[in-house]
């Protein structure tokens, strides 16, 4: 029952129209979703509306992230219904990631992997046009030996000419946000910096000396350690990360480190299992 205040006057027709609706309130976890009545969008929770009879209610938010949530609800004239609703969360979805990858030292290599939560990812590079250095102590030429603490190379018969370098490193994956995964792993890397001959600084040196067209005159190989970050906006990933060398070189304390950078592209299987 509701009582309503009716003013009326002698003479004519008169029209007078009274809501019979109820209420129906709508919260619940997380806040902001979307409601639809009978189909319709009639706003974001919290929210209370006013309706009468019976409707179906469904609750939506962010439909790569939650399940929604339907309900089938009866509103008595007058009457107050509330709908009380927590959003399940749907499992990540398995992506698949390949990546070029590039580091201002002129390295190239590529990026493969796979994660859901946590995945395996592996990864290589290699110097650009001067092959992978395998240290084996032979760091001269014939009939004569380099003396890196000379300087020979930089300001000699020898100029800078790029480096050989060849990196395997493989190891998890970890989703730290819906947009985010880092990764860490360990392999095998090994790089030599490359000299030339400058055959314009050639004049004053002995002749009878045998000088290789390149040498090798410092470098280092063994563990890598890897690990970087990697940022997802659909399809495209644009990932940076370093690696940096432990073992043996030559000379002692040669190591070497690389920042690189990745641009690359996912593929994905939903896991869809309510």
């Amino acid at each position: 029952e509701k009582n309503y205040e009716l003013n009326v006057t002698a003479g004519g027709e008169q029209y007078h129209t009274y809501i019979i609706d109820g209420k129906l309130n709508v919260e619940g976890v997380p806040a902001g979703a979307d409601v639809y009545i009978d189909g319709l969008n009639k706003g974001k929770t919290p929210m209370t509306i006013d309706v009468l009879g019976e409707h179906n209610v469904r609750i939506e938010k962010d439909p790569e992230t939650y399940y929604d949530y339907s309900e089938r609800i009866a509103v008595a004239p007058f009457g107050e219904a509330n709908v009380s609703y927590t959003l399940r969360k749907r499992p990540p979805k398995l992506y698949g990631m390949a990546m070029a990858t590039w580091s201002p030292s002129g390295s190239v290599g590529g990026f493969v992997g796979i994660c859901r939560r946590f995945g395996a990812y592996a990864r290589f590079s290699g110097g650009i046009g001067h092959g992978v250095f395998m240290l084996d102590g032979n760091n001269g030429q014939a009939g004569y030996t380099p003396d890196y603490n000379t300087g020979v190379f930089g300001t000699g018969i020898y100029k800078k000419d790029g480096h050989a370098y060849g990196a395997f490193t493989a190891g998890f994956m970890a989703r730290c946000h819906k947009f985010i995964y880092a990764y860490i792993g360990a392999g095998y890397a090994s790089y030599a910096q490359r000299y030339v001959l400058d055959e314009s600084n050639m004049a004053g040196f002995e002749s009878n000396i045998s000088y290789e067209d390149e040498v090798f005159p410092y470098g280092c190989q063994g563990v890598a350690l890897d690990l970087g970050a990697i940022f997802k906006w659909k399809a495209l990933l644009v990932s940076c990360g370093y690696t940096t060398m432990f073992g043996e070189s030559y000379p002692d304390g040669a190591h070497h480190s690389e920042f690189y950078i990745g641009i690359g592209f996912s593929i994905h299987k939903n896991k869809d299992k309510r």
